[in-house]
């Protein structure tokens, strides 16, 4: 692997990690700002929705900034824009200031996934398994998140926690000006086929083997949403309140192990079919966790978190591979819109679902959502074969 190729792992696993680590705060600090701020979980969990919102309104602009301007560039502004966020998010005096610093801060990461994956699509020879890098970095920070804030918060106040990851972003922001290298597309081939396959213009094949991806997109991005925003009170309350930060972040590490091995089986099985298998897999745990309780609640938990996580690097390599080359960026944007901006919605329908009944209940309504994600993605092997195999090899 050369130079390059290891500096852009390296500073996207980072920047990844951190993306994930102040998404996830949120969810473990949420008890702690409902005190603080007297107000309601559900209105804390609207403001999750407006933090995922902006977190996908900005991903297309971003996508199209991307394959304009450049990945190290919109990084670079990204992580400027979090850390001035996440300044303002720890000096918010009220809810509704903070909901309106939680928005600015979703405006300003949402532009991070769509540059870092392109960088990675254009950067790294092998890239289902730098997806697969990619995706356990995020998924590191995502678990240590609960486990660092919550303990910031019993030491001192939450607010100290935004000011750490304010630094942090700052840190990264001024990293990516020193970013080098020219990054290319990398042509993905076949097993056994030496000839790169040339892509195909934005012709109605692909154009619908996108939408696809974007839908199922879509309906797990509203599970991610609200499963983020109060698995942390989940276990909290069903499990141990003591240790329930920890306990998630226990249950979140098992998202690092899914996307890593959800990399590697890129290499070996056919995309579009372990799409199907591993959308599917997550479905039983995630319902059992709306009937468990106790370490029964936290096995399924982890198991939900595996699965699901190990779907993402397997559907960034479907766009990647979908997507003709001048429109990787944006094509990466429309998902993540997709994921982030469409599946905001999850927030603020397990924040009604928790203020009508209890997080339990939530969790089973995020499962009638991703069952209608497992029936679209039974598509995708006819769909995707078809796209497939209407790529015909370009000679060198």
């Amino acid at each position: 692997m050369a130079r390059d190729e290891r500096q852009v792992i390296l500073y996207t696993n980072l920047g990844h990690a951190l993306v994930h680590a102040i998404e996830t705060a949120y969810g473990a600090l949420l008890l702690d700002i409902a005190f603080d701020l007297g107000t309601s979980e559900a209105f804390l969990g609207g403001v999750a929705t407006v933090f995922g919102w902006a977190f996908g309104t900005t991903a297309f602009p971003a996508g199209l900034l991307t394959d304009r301007l450049g990945a190290r560039r919109v990084l670079g502004l990204t992580f400027a824009g979090a850390a001035l966020a996440s300044a303002l998010v720890s000096l918010s005096p009220s809810a509704w200031l903070l909901a309106l610093a939680m928005g600015l801060l979703g405006l300003a990461m949402g532009m991070y996934h769509p540059a870092a994956t392109a960088l990675i699509a254009h950067g790294v020879g092998q890239r289902g398994v730098a997806m697969g890098l990619h995706g356990a970095a995020g998924n590191i920070g995502l678990a240590l998140a609960p486990g660092v804030a919550g303990g910031i918060a019993v030491v001192s106040s939450w607010r100290w926690a935004y000011v750490l990851m304010a630094i942090l972003a700052a840190v990264l922001a001024i990293w990516a000006t020193r970013l080098g290298g020219e990054y290319r597309i990398r042509p993905v081939s076949p097993p056994g086929d030496p000839q790169p396959r040339a892509r195909a213009p934005v012709t109605t094949q692909v154009a619908l083997a996108l939408l696809l991806v974007y839908l199922i997109s879509s309906l797990v991005g509203a599970v991610y949403r609200g499963t983020l925003t109060f698995l942390p009170s989940h276990i909290s309350l069903e499990v141990s309140e003591d240790l329930g930060d920890w306990l998630t972040t226990a249950a979140y590490l098992m998202g690092a192990v899914g996307q890593y091995t959800g990399g590697l089986l890129t290499r070996h099985v056919r995309g579009e079919a372990l799409a199907v298998a591993v959308t599917a897999a997550a479905l039983v745990p995630l319902a059992l966790m709306g009937i468990f309780s106790g370490w029964p609640l936290l096995v399924a938990a982890a198991s939900f978190v595996f699965f699901s996580f190990a779907r993402q690097p397997i559907y960034n390599t479907l766009i990647a591979d979908y997507a003709p080359v001048r429109l990787v960026g944006s094509s990466f944007g429309l998902y993540f819109l997709a994921e982030f901006g469409l599946g905001g919605t999850g927030g603020v329908i397990a924040g009604a679902v928790v203020d009508r009944w209890d997080t339990a209940a939530a969790f089973l309504v995020m499962a009638g959502i991703w069952a209608m994600a497992v029936v679209a993605s039974l598509a995708l092997p006819t769909v995707g074969g078809r796209l497939k195999a209407s790529l015909s090899p370009a000679r060198a």
